[in-house]
């Protein structure tokens, strides 16, 4: 596919290693970050309806008008991704960030604390239908180095790589937690080949996270009632 971009310009989309894969499901797609895919489903439903559907997950990309929006051209930081990715892992629900969390006394008692505030973002059934499709990305899609993690813990995630390699990101989570991670400089500079989502960024992530879920309880994504499940033929 190539599109016009005005000014005589001209933009031809790729995947990652250059193949084409011909038809793809779109859980597939998103499995394997099929950047052509992506580019055509944009364009299905509009530039504007996605940076609003982004603006309820807070993030904003009104700098950015384009189809390059599918591939991740707006800037973001980790904070706003982690925050955008916190619905899909909460039945919806976006809750805001908190820098402080509680003060206590010098007899260690709580003195004040700040409660948490959280608005509805997403339907329930899209957030869980999302995190199943995200669940692929740990088993075979980019992130497939972090399979004997998802055999173990219920996980969903998703990598991100820009342009000569100059940042990496895996956004992943759980039940319980949510953890993004990004590998790149300060001053964006190339990071050389291989320097991938997968292969730098979910590493680092499944490392804190074995941590960091240790002492918990192994749970699962809890399915709304408007959610069902049938048996098809994929052909």
């Amino acid at each position: 596919m190539t599109y016009n971009r005005g000014n005589n310009e001209k933009w031809t989309p790729h995947n990652y290693d250059r193949k084409l894969y011909g038809d793809l499901s779109l859980r597939q797609a998103l499995a394997y970050s099929n950047n052509v895919i992506s580019v055509k489903r944009l364009e299905a439903i509009g530039v504007p309806y996605f940076i609003d559907f982004a603006t309820q997950l807070g993030l904003n990309l009104q700098t950015t008008n384009d189809l390059t929006l599918a591939l991740g051209s707006g800037e973001v930081t980790l904070h706003d991704l982690v925050s955008a990715y916190a619905p899909f892992a909460n039945g919806g629900l976006r809750p805001q960030s908190r820098t402080i969390l509680r003060i206590y006394d010098r007899q260690h008692q709580s003195w004040t604390e700040t409660p948490p505030a959280i608005t509805p973002a997403l339907a329930p059934a899209t957030a869980f239908v999302t995190t199943q499709m995200l669940k692929d990305v740990l088993t075979y899609g980019t992130a497939k180095t972090l399979k004997s993690f998802a055999l173990q813990q219920q996980a969903a995630g998703k990598t991100g790589t820009t342009d000569d390699y100059r940042d990496a990101w895996f956004i992943g989570y759980t039940p319980q937690l949510i953890t993004g991670v990004w590998v790149g400089h300060d001053i964006p500079k190339p990071g050389g080949g291989g320097v991938t989502g997968g292969a730098v960024a979910a590493p680092i992530w499944e490392r804190f996270m074995r941590q960091a879920l240790a002492t918990q309880p192994a749970a699962d994504f809890l399915q709304p009632e408007t959610v069902v499940a049938v048996v098809i033929d994929p052909r």
